[in-house]
């Protein structure tokens, strides 16, 4: 080098470094929405650590199953963390997190075996991982199971596109036993590894023995096992119908993509409708990568990785189709699922890198399909960045009334109390005790104080919310503050059957009547003024939309 010049920029890193954008705005969302408090399922590790309190705690009790999930793994984690950290419900999200951004270096590996050349291919699969679209799994510490099975996913993967050797089979065998002691989508990871023996030409009878070990597995998680029917329906209801089914399965896998009321209104058929149209060119898109590699590349890393996912995430949407398809078609798109269902998009990258690198001309076919996978991920992640941070408003308001009512757990109404605790308040009032006698959690700290001088705030969310006229449908899903005011009401309805008698929703001016005694100087009541003082603003503009 020439003295007095300075030493060139080394560009080969710049996509990496690029990664660090959406990875810090996962990590400000996980800071920004975060509350210290157990909600829903959680309160079973409340019971796990109460009875390791009393030195109740049996193996038993460690492997019996929550739903339909088998969930040692995790249970053992979070026992461990819970003396260090007082049981911070924070600190399994930041350690999923971890789990997550470790899984994608892992990808990053994958693809540098495979001899990619250029980063910029790996920016999309990355940032998709970080999607805020996963809300309701980043601001939850009980799905802390989920990015496990995740990074014992990904480092399976990784551990199988070597060379074949018998320390590399074992532990890729470890982390599918891991994954299977985590959760039900655990037991996929054997499958998936199979598949990836098989394409590589491992010799025969390592692949009977990954079989064998796990039909054993699979054999010990269903020992004793009654099968739920989470979904309030048993398990033959998707054959029985299996147009409905499809639909399912479909809104599933295109469920990575909120937020379509932004783009094809707020009606919430036409929302379903058209993530159902999504997952239908994902699948489609899947099957082409899936058939590429079975003309051309059985063998390449990269290509063999993106068919192992899409099989992992398609047995994934089979079993939900299987124990949830009784909650209807739109619940398959809940942000929960996601996290697994970005596995699509992640593969089909994964394979139009290696196709690129195969094809010395670039052909229309190719390039067309660069094109639109561009302008989809680039689509979905607007999308995900303009519905995550009303998403998260609630979601974190959730958790802050779920932490104000355990605070103040003896003096709030039932009606709200059964919004927050699983599976009823009777059953964990030994837990919220233990919580407080051993500063666990919210109680850990000045937290629980403040909650009890601050009181219950408005939005608990009743079993359900009273009907919205259509001027009200058509300015609420984007709204937090409003669907909250219209919560608070549809509350304050259900506690009080005075109000139902005195607005009654099949009346000829409902809910005009309602709103205005709600804001109006009328309200005399003295246990709904506390409720409704905070939201009135809201509650105003909700008048509005109705009309005079």
């Amino acid at each position: 080098m020439r003295p007095g010049r300075s030493e060139p920029l080394n560009w080969r890193w710049l996509p990496l470094a690029s990664l660090a954008l959406p990875a810090a705005a996962y990590l400000w969302f996980l800071g920004r929405f975060s509350v210290n408090v157990p909600f829903e399922d959680e309160w079973t590790t409340v019971d796990l650590l109460r009875r390791a309190g009393a030195g109740r705690l049996t193996l038993a009790a460690l492997w019996a199953p929550h739903n339909e999930n088998r969930m040692l793994v995790p249970r053992l984690l979070v026992l461990a963390l819970a003396g260090p950290t007082h049981f911070d419900t924070r600190v399994e999200m930041w350690l999923g997190s971890a789990f997550l951004f470790v899984a994608i270096g892992l990808l990053l590996a994958v693809y540098a075996r495979s001899g990619g050349r250029s980063w910029w291919w790996m920016v999309p699969p990355g940032a998709l991982l970080l999607s805020w679209v996963q809300f309701e799994n980043i601001l939850w510490g009980f799905q802390i199971a989920w990015y496990l099975i995740l990074l014992a996913l990904f480092l399976m993967l990784t551990l199988l596109v070597r060379p074949p050797r018998r320390r590399h089979l074992a532990a890729a065998a470890v982390c599918a036993l891991v994954a299977s002691l985590s959760s039900l989508q655990g037991l996929f990871l054997w499958p998936c590894g199979l598949v990836m023996l098989s394409a590589r030409g491992v010799e025969r009878r390592y692949r009977w023995w990954w079989l064998g070990a796990g039909l054993a597995t699979t054999a010990l998680y269903f020992a004793g096992y009654h099968a739920g029917t989470a979904g309030g329906r048993p398990l033959s209801y998707g054959v029985e119908h299996p147009v409905m089914a499809l639909d399912y399965l479909l809104v599933a896998i295109g469920g990575f993509v909120p937020g379509l009321y932004l783009l094809v209104g707020k009606v919430p058929p036409a929302q379903t409708v058209a993530t159902g149209v999504v997952g239908a060119i994902v699948l489609a898109a899947a099957a082409a990568v899936t058939l590429g590699w079975a003309r051309v590349g059985r063998r390449q890393p990269d290509l063999l990785v993106a068919v192992a996912l899409f099989l992992f995430a398609a047995l994934f949407d089979a079993a939900l189709v299987v124990g949830r398809l009784g909650l209807g078609v739109a619940q398959a798109a809940a942000s929960r699922y996601t996290t697994y269902d970005l596995l699509w998009p992640v593969g089909i990258w994964l394979g139009l890198a290696a196709f690129r690198r195969r094809t010395r001309r670039s052909s229309v076919v190719l390039a067309g399909g660069l094109a639109a996978l561009v302008c989809f991920t680039a689509a979905q992640m607007g999308l995900a960045y303009r519905a995550g941070l009303p998403l998260g408003t609630t979601t974190r308001a959730r958790r802050l009334e779920a932490a104000e009512i355990v605070a103040n757990f003896r003096h709030v109404p039932d009606v709200l109390r059964k919004a927050y605790v699983y599976p009823a308040p009777s059953l964990i009032r030994a837990d919220v005790a233990f919580l407080a006698a051993h500063h666990l959690s919210l109680f850990a700290g000045a937290s629980a104080r403040r909650y009890r001088e601050v009181g219950v705030e408005p939005g608990g969310f009743p079993g359900r919310l009273l009907p919205r006229p259509r001027a009200i449908v058509a300015r609420t899903p984007a709204d937090s503050l409003r669907l909250t005011a219209w919560t608070v009401l549809s509350t304050l309805v259900e506690e009080h059957p005075t109000l139902r008698d005195q607005f009654p929703t099949d009346g000829p001016h409902y809910p005009r009547d309602l709103l205005a005694w709600a804001t109006g100087p009328g309200l005399r009541v003295p246990w709904a003024g506390p409720y409704l003082v905070i939201v009135r603003p809201s509650l105003l503009q909700l008048r509005r939309a109705v009309g005079p």
